[in-house]
């Protein structure tokens, strides 16, 4: 006997029967059209070269609406499906067919995603600093310096960084114990997290900063009560009294680079309902999200989205 499943395609949840996947849909992840209507061309919306992207995006919302009656699959469809959420995908390509041209011509593409990058701070580090760490790093690579001492120098022209530098030279440093020479067996989840993505992000975004809490996580978001999915990673913000405020970082982490694209993709769906479930819900401006992904034993192919 064959037993046949429903899943939703945005979230984890399995039912039984169709009727309990209809109703779970319903109430769950349906995106009310008073909601889309209340979008309307006013001054905050965002324009580029003239045009209102805001009411673009509304349109291409509606078609997806529409679309969403036949069958989307997370692997083909994931702008739609991101879109049914309000989040607008932008990637440094822009001469893909993944959204429609009449609406979002790539020259038009590609200046909504300049417009969007001019709007954040491109801090260089020091090049000085940075010589230094490329030497040091060296150094241990080459064995003219053991753990210890690799450690010490690269805490030790930490010193010398503003906060951003010492950010990232602390989460090189934290990687150090880590890097092994031998061919180490295939990795898992829990390995590859425990031992280089929370050293390197709590290195990187947490460190000598006793408000922010980047842990390990895996279970369901209980700051989210909309969804069911669990993200693997994230950085907790508390007040000056201790308490919980909000969370401003998700990731998700894939032990296998073969592994089935549409788990991947799924992953970076998932991230982008976080992401647009904290924004609305704790008024965040902005958020970032990270998907890393082993390859060969090595752990250095990691995206973040902001």
């Amino acid at each position: 006997m064959i037993i046949v499943k429903f899943a939703c395609i945005s979230c984890r949840n399995v039912f039984d029967q169709k009727s309990d996947l209809a109703n779970h849909v319903d109430s769950v992840q349906v995106i009310k059209k008073s909601l889309i209507e209340q979008l309307t061309s006013t001054g905050n919306n965002w324009i580029v070269q003239g045009q209102d992207i805001s009411l673009k995006f509304n349109l291409f919302r509606r078609m997806c609406q529409e679309k969403a009656a036949a069958m989307l699959t997370v692997e083909n469809s994931f702008n739609e499906l991101l879109s049914l959420s309000g989040v607008l995908v932008m990637q440094k390509r822009y001469n893909y067919q993944s959204l429609p041209t009449q609406l979002f011509p790539p020259e038009l593409l590609q200046a909504m995603r300049a417009d969007m990058i001019n709007k954040y701070q491109r801090k260089a580090f020091n090049p000085q600093l940075f010589l230094r760490l490329k030497s040091i790093i060296q150094q241990y690579v080459d064995d003219e310096m053991d753990e210890t001492r690799t450690k010490i120098e690269l805490l030790t022209i930490c010193e010398q960084g503003n906060e951003y530098e010492q950010s990232a030279i602390n989460a090189v440093t934290s990687l150090i114990p880590f890097l092994y020479d031998c061919n180490m067996k295939p990795m898992s989840e829990m390995h590859l997290t425990a031992s280089y993505i929370h050293p390197f992000v709590h290195g990187l975004l947490s460190s000598k900063m006793l408000t922010r809490v980047a842990h390990c996580s895996n279970m369901i978001a209980d700051e989210l009560p909309d969804t069911s999915n669990q993200p693997d990673y994230k950085v907790d913000i508390y007040s000056p009294g201790y308490e919980y405020q909000f969370t401003n970082v998700y990731g998700e982490v894939k032990p296998n680079a073969t592994i089935s694209p549409t788990l991947l993709v799924n992953d970076f769906y998932c991230l982008g309902i976080f992401c647009k479930y904290a924004i609305d819900k704790f008024n965040l401006e902005q958020i970032l999200a990270f998907q890393a992904v082993e390859s060969a034993f090595q752990p250095k192919k990691s995206t973040f989205w902001k």
